[in-house]
Parts: C-alpha cells; sequence; structure tokens
C-alpha cells in the first residue's frame, strides 16, 4: 500500500482509516477491469468471480452495456474473473485491460471480437500478497454515471470503505471516469461511498448503492454531485 493512499484515505474520516485499525488491517489488491474501444460501441458482461468459497458471480450493472466503462472488484479473494462478450449490435471489437491499482500493473489482456459470440475471459491470477478478507455475506454495488446521453469520461474521484477498510479506487492515475461500476465485496456493519467530480466539469455524475444480503440487490441509496455541489455522499447500515 503506497503512502500516497494512506495520505488521502486520512482526510476522509468518514470512513475508516489506513494501516493496522479494524480487524482486517491489510487490504487485498484491487482488480480492474477497463474497457475501452470508441465511445458508445455495445458490449454485454457475462459476470464477474472472485476466489471466494463458494464463488461470488456479479452480474452486469445493465442490460446495456456500452465501451469505455470501468469495473472495479474491491476487497475480494482473488484470484478474480470477468467474462465478456460481444453485443449483436457491435460494429467494431472492444479491447478490455485488467490492471491491478495497487501494483501499478496490466495483469492480463483481452478483446471483444465483434465477429465472435464466444466470451473472453480475464483472470488475474492467485494474489501476490497474502491478505485473506474478512468474509461477510453483504455485496455491494456502487454506480457512478452521468445522465446524458453520449457524455463519457466525466472525471470524478472516489473513496469507498467498510468500518473496517477504506480503497481509493481511480485507476493507475486514481482518477475515475463515468460511467464506472464498483463491486465490493464482504462489506462489515456499515457502507460509505463518496465522490467528489473536477470543478471544471459542467456535467451531473450520479452515484448509486446497491447491497444484496443474500436476496438480491437493493437500492439503498442516491447523491448527485453537480457543479454547485461537487461532492456526493452515500452512508449505509446493515
Amino acid at each position: 500500500m503506497s503512502l500516497r493512499w494512506c495520505t488521502t484515505l486520512i482526510a476522509l474520516p468518514l470512513l475508516a482509516a489506513c494501516g493496522t485499525s479494524g480487524s482486517n488491517p491489510c487490504k487485498p489488491p484491487e482488480a480492474n477491469f477497463s474497457v475501452q474501444g470508441t465511445n458508445g460501441t455495445p458490449y454485454k458482461v457475462v459476470g464477474f468471480n472472485s476466489g471466494d468459497t463458494p464463488a461470488h458471480v456479479f452480474m452486469a450493472s445493465a442490460a446495456d452495456l456500452l465501451a469505455p466503462h470501468t469495473f472495479y472488484l474491491i476487497n475480494t479473494n482473488y484470484p478474480v474473473t470477468g467474462s465478456f462478450v460481444s453485443d449483436p449490435n457491435a460494429t467494431e471489437d472492444v479491447p478490455v485491460f485488467l490492471r491491478s491499482p495497487d501494483l501499478e500493473s496490466v495483469i492480463a489482456t483481452g478483446v471483444i471480437a465483434q465477429s465472435s459470440d464466444v466470451p473472453i475471459t480475464l483472470n488475474t491470477g492467485p494474489s501476490p500478497i497474502d491478505c485473506p478478507v474478512a468474509q461477510s455475506a453483504i455485496r455491494i454495488r456502487v454506480e457512478m454515471f452521468t445522465e446524458t446521453t453520449g457524455a463519457f469520461d466525466v472525471p470524478f474521484v472516489t473513496t469507498v470503505g467498510d468500518e473496517n477498510n477504506s480503497f481509493l479506487a481511480c485507476g493507475l492515475n486514481r482518477v475515475c471516469s463515468t460511467p464506472t461500476t464498483i463491486y465490493f465485496d464482504n462489506a462489515q456493519n456499515s457502507f460509505d461511498a463518496i465522490i467528489t467530480k473536477s470543478i471544471g466539469d459542467t456535467q451531473v455524475v450520479d452515484l448509486q448503492v446497491y447491497v444484496d444480503e443474500g436476496s438480491g440487490e437493493t437500492l439503498r441509496g442516491t447523491d448527485r454531485a453537480t457543479q454547485d455541489n461537487r461532492t456526493a455522499k452515500v452512508h449505509v447500515e446493515f
């Protein structure tokens, strides 16, 4: 874990602190599936699996997905796998990059082939650090997007976490852009999501938090980051 990561989180007291606080002081590396390509190219997510037993399957965040889109899987046991397949309406290939922002590395790359109905699968392999995750049945999905049609890559930063751990999830340069989906597994007792949009952008960024306690997802909180109020926050307790 980098010093920059800890320093940033100190300014966010709403979330758990860095270091050895809480019952799960170490943090497994984030897995970042970055779907790229021409803006507006459709594709489909088959699902995301983590290394937990039994394996978790995270369904797609929306029925119709458009590139570019970034997916994070956070606070979950390795290996992490993501599977993607072409949309029948796609007119070109869509490249996908699997990264570990914490390790500042590209783990794997692939292409969602426009001419194929065979899914591609990218896998992190085993975790490079020994950091077992405190298990919980709670799964969180965080959506960050703009409602403006065709508005991609609206920049923002985001921090998410439960009572034990905080994660600054924003790519290799720690800057996110819309649309982004975060899956936070094994949440403990409460969850917070905070986003702050760029001061120079006029777009509104919507924040939605869904909670699955074992019987399906429920929308538990929403907020909006605007030009006048650039920070959006959602707090959820289970």
